[in-house]
């Protein structure tokens, strides 16, 4: 068991020491978080591993392997930025099992076989339950959402393409207790074959933990055979029979089991009061008689009368039965309760227009006013509602319309520093940084058809400096210079394609993903160019993993991005990728998968899926 957590400072962390308070504070909290669930006592332990297995996969993201980060390889990575490779998984889920005393769990060291088929380093844990070992590899478990191949596994359970023990090897010079054929089962029992007290029942047990695993092989469901179980007599009454106005009712104490009766409980229960409905006239009263109403009982119809008071005519405040117009009086009508009416006449009503037309509305275009709609009286000539003038329009749009350039403009100036326009897209327009010099960024973009020309927006990076108009280019042009700019600083760009409306307005055509940039002269450097392969052939259904290398524009500069390496699919229909890189074939066909950097510039791979 570990017992103590050490964090050793070295040449790429040497802040380590600094650190341990508050690593042993953030295991210590995780422990207490983990513990806090209500049945956490009543839980197994193959359901406590498993709420450990969904909190580190829920609470890191996989990180570069290829880029060395110190903290990436230990389970502080997890507090540090939620960033860890397999090394801090296992090293976290070791830690953790150990604090909450759940099982023996150590770390392996060894290679794996991923489902491209090439063979890296890799690290693991095993877990010894019920005498035996099983694997628990986190790392191959965390997707966009916890998975379960292998947790708790045997060597013979399925893992990706292979069994799990093919896809793990330990290093030589290690020594690793053998793991179970068999993945751990949970079971529970699932149901009886009967449900009366004091009869043996056949009772059947499934696996309650592995049989909701995506992909996981489930226990076949065993039976035993219980002993009789007493009656559970319950400490209440229970209504056998309700009773009514008309007939009593019982009530008894039952097994809370199987519902039998205990003997010598059953009592009485006293008629109740009738349940009167609302009434209804038999007998309308008049001017010169009384009326009666009748009210039955809705349980036994049983019935009883009161007698109504005779009529007299109550006139109500009437209402307007033939409206009065500008041209033509109207008519209103009283009503009494008996029935009879009276009517008086309305005069007529220079507001109340019988012939009403609309004057249509003329729109507005970039060159020319427009106007409202309107309209006027046909009977009378008077004019309900004047025409008004409406401006022009403006070049930009209406910021309302989101496709317009006017909210691209309004977006821009709200738009967090990391952030990205709405409906960016690098398949639809690749925008980068191709040039850099002291005092001038060279942004390149693809033409996207059907432009009718180019904005370009930007500032200096950070968040006191918020997206402004640079420039405007025609349909022809593919590149802008930003010049003057200040030496040794990170700007941010993106590039806007649009197209004219019909009344003149520019709309939004398609948006460029935003680019980062450093001017010479400072301490860091722009990417040069990417390296991976052009091409990919994959069958329909598998996934492969794509290993994109950045090239900067000098070795003896640092690079600093703004955003990891991103990816993005020309038609998900045929391929998609993640945020990792990893492809998956969806559909037979070729699409071209984009794999770019924060400063736009990128490495093309042509997929062919069969």
């Amino acid at each position: 068991m570990l017992n103590e957590i050490k964090l050793i400072a070295g040449e790429r962390w040497p802040g380590a020491f600094d650190e341990q308070a508050d690593f042993s504070k953030e295991v210590s909290a995780s422990a207490a978080e983990l513990e806090s669930v209500p049945n956490w006592p009543s839980l197994t332990i193959g359901e406590k591993l498993k709420r450990v297995h969904d909190y580190i996969c829920r609470k890191v993201t996989y990180g570069d392997a290829y880029i060395i980060i110190e903290t990436q390889h230990t389970p502080y990575g997890a507090y540090y930025d939620g960033v860890v490779v397999c090394e801090g998984y296992a090293k976290l889920f070791k830690v953790l099992t150990d604090r909450l005393g759940l099982a023996e769990c150590i770390i392996v060291s060894g290679t794996s076989e991923n489902p491209q088929g090439d063979t890296e380093n890799h690290m693991w844990n095993m877990v010894q339950l019920d005498g035996a070992w099983y694997f628990a590899d986190l790392t191959w478990d965390d997707y966009d959402s916890p998975y379960y191949n292998y947790f708790l596994a045997g060597s013979s359970s399925q893992g990706y393409d292979k069994t799990v023990g093919a896809e793990h090897t330990v290093q030589q010079r290690l020594t690793c207790p053998a793991a179970s054929e068999t993945m751990y089962h949970d079971k529970k029992p699932s149901g009886y074959t009967s449900t009366n007290c004091e009869v043996e029942s056949v009772v059947t047990y499934t696996c309650h933990l592995h049989s909701r695993m995506s992909g996981a092989q489930e226990m076949a469901p065993y039976t035993e055979t219980s002993a009789p179980r007493p009656h559970s007599w319950s400490q209440k009454y229970t209504v056998d029979k309700r009773s009514t106005c008309s007939e009593e009712g019982s009530e008894s104490i039952h097994c809370s089991v199987c519902g039998a009766i205990q003997e010598g409980s059953s009592r009485a229960i006293g008629t109740t009061a009738h349940t009167w409905d609302d009434g209804a006239v038999t007998t309308a009263p008049t001017v010169d008689a009384e009326g009666v109403r009748t009210f039955t009982c809705k349980v036994c119809s049983a019935q009883r009368t009161e007698s109504i008071p005779k009529h007299e005519h109550s006139w109500d405040s009437g209402q307007i039965t033939t409206l009065p117009t500008c041209t033509d009086n109207g008519v209103k009508t009283y009503h009494c309760s008996c029935g009879e009416t009276r009517t008086e006449t309305v005069a007529k009503d220079p507001n109340n227009h019988s012939g009403i037309v609309k004057d249509p509305a003329v729109p507005a275009t970039v060159n020319d006013n427009g106007k409202t709609e309107g309209s006027h009286c046909s009977a009378c000539g008077t004019v309900i509602v004047p025409q008004a003038d409406v401006p022009k329009l403006d070049p930009s749009g209406d910021a309302a319309d989101p496709t317009s350039m006017a909210a691209v403009e309004q977006s821009a100036a709200s738009m967090a520093d990391n952030g990205e326009m709405a409906g960016a897209s690098f398949a639809q327009i690749q925008a980068y940084i191709k040039k850099a010099t002291k005092n001038s960024l060279t942004i390149q973009w693809t033409k996207v058809p059907g432009a009718a020309g180019y904005k370009i927006y930007g500032n200096l990076c950070g968040s006191a400096y918020k997206y402004q108009f640079i420039a405007e280019t025609g349909a022809g042009a593919s590149s802008y210079k930003a010049s003057g700019l200040l030496k040794g600083k990170s700007y941010k760009y993106f590039v806007v394609a649009y197209a004219m409306n019909a009344d003149g307005t520019q709309k939004k055509l398609a948006v460029s993903k935003t680019m980062h940039a450093f001017t010479q002269g400072g301490k860091n450097c722009n990417v040069k160019s990417l390296s991976t392969k052009k091409t990919l052939k994959i069958k329909k259904g598998k996934t492969a993993k794509l290993k994109v290398t950045i090239k900067k524009e000098k070795s003896s500069l640092k690079f600093k991005a703004h955003r990891k390496m991103s990816y993005e699919t020309s038609d998900a229909r045929v391929a998609t990728v993640d945020k990792k890189g990893k492809v998956k074939a969806t559909g037979k066909g070729k699409c071209v998968i984009y794999a770019y950097s924060s400063t736009g510039v990128y490495a093309k791979i042509k997929v062919t899926v069969k």
